[in-house]
């Protein structure tokens, strides 16, 4: 299965991307910072664990754009 995952990968994006203003992923509801402009639960800041040259780093943003691309697969 894995081996397919990466032949699909190696096909390339279709040709065309949905953008959406919201998502939903693990129960959580995402919006971009444009979206949420004016409403009462702001949804679009995200928080990242990582490392940064060996050492335990946060990340922080703001979701501008959410996009959805799409492989081809055979």
């Amino acid at each position: 299965m894995r081996n397919q995952h990466l032949k699909d990968l190696s096909y390339g994006l279709m040709s065309y991307v949905k953008e959406w203003h919201t998502y939903f992923v693990n129960g959580y509801k995402f919006h971009t910072q444009a979206w949420s402009e004016g409403k009462k639960m702001i949804n679009s800041g995200v928080h990242v664990k990582g490392l940064t040259e060996g050492i335990a780093d946060d990340f922080y943003g703001v979701i501008q754009h959410i996009y959805e691309l799409e492989y081809n697969t055979t």
